[in-house]
């Protein structure tokens, strides 16, 4: 059975939405698109398209969960923020959730490369305090902040670092599976 004109270009507009995807993947988004609307045509449903939305929205709804789902077997927090932030683009909760999170990777990682650092230059790295402030990295020219640390400093510095891009990357995980979740259900 055939569909109507306006069915057949709306397969094919999602087709080629979804041209970021493998042919065979592509293939198999547009068959059991067009199974359904050959459903609706045998109940006698005059309007086949009706819930839809438009084609590009779906084809990108369709990446977007790709996109995930990939990140999420690769489980690194490149992926995942890269997935995310694709993800971004229709949801402003993922923006808010993921913006947070990459703080936290940037400050373990500043954390981590001041601990591998702080041997060689044991005066100019380190966790300074004073004047109401505190942070992380290169010495201040401000002579009211005092470094706090000292040498123990390499292993508090490395397993803080090491904790907080765990928990950033866990937590990204998180939220990738909380947006499959949300999309499986829309």
């Amino acid at each position: 059975m055939a569909l109507p004109t306006p069915a057949e270009e709306f397969l094919l507009r999602v087709h080629r939405g979804l041209g970021a995807l493998g042919p065979a993947e592509r293939d198999d988004i547009v068959a059991e698109l067009r199974a359904h609307l050959l459903d609706r045509q045998a109940e006698g449903n005059a309007d086949l398209l009706t819930g839809f939305g438009a084609p590009e929205s779906l084809a990108a709804s369709y990446l977007t969960e790709h996109s995930l789902r990939g990140a999420l077997a690769r489980g690194t927090s490149w992926a995942l923020g890269r997935a995310l932030w694709i993800a971004a683009r229709d949801s402003t909760v993922s923006l808010f959730g993921l913006l947070p999170l990459v703080v936290m990777q940037l400050a373990a990682v500043a954390a981590i490369v001041t601990a591998a650092l702080k041997p060689f230059m044991p005066l100019e790295l380190g966790l300074w305090v004073g004047g109401g402030s505190f942070y992380v990295g290169p010495r201040s020219a401000n002579p009211a902040i005092h470094e706090v640390l000292g040498a123990w400093g390499v292993p508090v510095l490395a397993c803080s670092g090491v904790i907080l891009f765990w928990a950033s990357n866990r937590a990204m995980r998180a939220l990738v599976r909380w947006r499959l979740h949300g999309a499986r259900r829309s």
